[in-house]
């Protein structure tokens, strides 16, 4: 299993490898920067609509993906090859670098306080 810490390694080298092939293309977002971009996407491919806003799950609708998604490369192949009633992504749809920023959007999303944490539910 991957740590938390490689995963989120993932996007930023494949953000890299993105300004190699494309030059200009992410090379100066920071990863804040790449945290907004994909939150704006997540909103606009209607993401939110099954995951919720910030990837906490919609119950029958779609499973919880924040704060600890998928590992990118499976994110992928579920946006390319979808289980279920989920939409397919082509990359002509999503590109992998935009995935990749809704990906990093995905990890930025801090966990929920503990039950035990919330003073109305003590």
């Amino acid at each position: 299993m991957k740590s938390r810490a490689t995963r989120a390694l993932l996007p930023i080298t494949l953000l890299s490898l993105a300004g190699a092939l494309h030059p200009g293309a992410g090379q100066s977002a920071t990863p804040t920067a790449r945290a907004e971009v994909g939150q704006q996407l997540f909103m606009r491919d209607g993401c939110y609509e099954c995951h919720g806003t910030r990837g906490q799950g919609g119950g029958v609708a779609g499973p919880r993906l924040a704060p600890d998604p998928p590992p990118l490369d499976i994110m992928l192949r579920i946006l390319r090859k979808p289980l279920d009633r989920m939409p397919v992504y082509t990359s002509r749809v999503l590109a992998d670098e935009e995935a990749a920023a809704i990906y990093t959007y995905l990890l930025s999303i801090p966990a929920p306080k503990p039950v035990q944490d919330i003073s109305i539910l003590r």
